[in-house]
């Protein structure tokens, strides 16, 4: 019998919400303020720390206004994503008081407290931790995450919607789950990243999770 579930960990964008179009939307109006219009690639290739640091990277001259922007303008345009995915807040109503309940995203703090606030999420977690400026960190921070919970990887599920998020899931000895119900999950890339299951609907992943917590 397989041991049970003691964590569950949760990426932000894409996994709790559609809002990766509108992050990216977001980057580009606060840009467009500057008079700057860089390449996608060259936005894509900061993710993962957190926004500060893109603006840092492509608007070292107005970094700390410009990430102050970001804020604000996440705040006004969260009217596009109003509210997570369909289901999971049932997942939420389903773990509270049975498991440990974390988030680990590349996000800044500012942003995500933003869209969990939107989400009305904000207080569901036992612990949030946000990216950094400077450095991808996701794997570093899942280790942490089980010396702050007192569980084991091994017993500890996260939840993501990109390769990258599964490839630190493996490295980390967590059990890796891919959210492929969002159109902007690269489907191809997330199988590539072998995660040990695939849920393309918060339904497949509520079931999976009533057999083994």
């Amino acid at each position: 019998m397989k041991e049970k579930i003691k964590a569950v960990v949760f990426d932000l964008d894409g996994t709790l919400g559609d809002t990766m179009d509108m992050c990216v939307a977001n980057v580009y109006e606060v840009f467009e303020h500057y008079g700057v219009k860089p390449e996608l690639g060259s936005i894509f290739e900061t993710f993962g720390a957190s926004e500060d640091g893109t603006f840092n990277k492509l608007l070292p001259e107005h970094a700390e206004e410009a990430f102050k922007m970001y804020v604000d303008v996440t705040r006004k345009n969260h009217h596009r994503c109003p509210a997570p995915f369909d289901g999971i807040k049932e997942i939420f109503d389903f773990l509270q008081g049975k498991v440990k309940i974390g988030l680990i995203t590349g996000k800044s703090r500012q942003a995500a407290r933003v869209t969990l606030g939107v989400f009305d999420l904000w207080d569901r977690f036992d612990e949030i931790i946000t990216g950094e400026p400077l450095h991808f960190k996701k794997v570093e921070d899942m280790q942490n995450i089980c010396e702050i919970f007192g569980t084991k990887p091994e017993n500890s599920v996260y939840l993501g919607d990109m390769d990258t998020d599964i490839i630190c899931a493996n490295k980390a000895g967590f059990i890796s789950c891919a959210a492929v119900w969002c159109d902007t999950t690269d489907k191809e890339a997330v199988a590539a990243s072998h995660p040990d299951y695939t849920f393309s609907t918060t339904q497949e992943f509520l079931n999976f999770l009533k057999e083994r917590v």
